[in-house]
């Protein structure tokens, strides 16, 4: 599970990366890890970062979700809420500093594959409808097994 933080301003010697291609040199923060843009203060191991893309494969919203999954586990997200204004009563607001770095990197991947492929993508999405249904599902997982404890 992410942190979406990193202790460590410090930015590693760009020889150390070289030859690791699962990972953005130019946003190295710490051995092993990336922001996932420039500026977003959010944190991700550049392995877990090379599997969630390659299960992706290119879809918005299968990326989205991987990355949510990756910083917010059910407990969390059962108990969550994705934005300020739809906070509910008794629920909590995710962070939103993760929330809006997956979902600007999520844009940005979306916007990069559709320009590769050479394909037209109308598509909009409702990103905070697509994060709402992540909390939904994780709620109704975790009231499933409880029921059958």
């Amino acid at each position: 599970m992410g942190d979406g933080a990193s202790n460590s301003s410090h930015k590693p010697p760009e020889s150390q990366y070289e030859n690791d291609k699962s990972c953005d040199r130019s946003l190295i923060a710490a051995p092993g890890k990336q922001e996932l843009y420039a500026g977003s203060g959010v944190y991700i191991s550049c392995v877990e970062l090379h599997t969630i893309l390659a299960k992706a494969m290119g879809k918005p919203q299968e990326l989205l979700g991987q990355l949510v999954n990756y910083f917010f586990d059910d407990n969390i997200l059962a108990k969550s809420v994705p934005l300020q204004e739809s906070r509910a009563k008794g629920k909590n607001v995710l962070d939103q500093r993760i929330i809006r770095a997956i979902i600007v990197y999520s844009k940005k991947c979306h916007l990069l594959w559709v320009k590769e492929n050479k394909v037209s993508s109308e598509e909009r999405f409702d990103w905070g409808r697509i994060i709402r249904n992540k909390c939904i599902t994780a709620r109704r997982r975790l009231e499933r097994k409880l029921k059958r404890q």
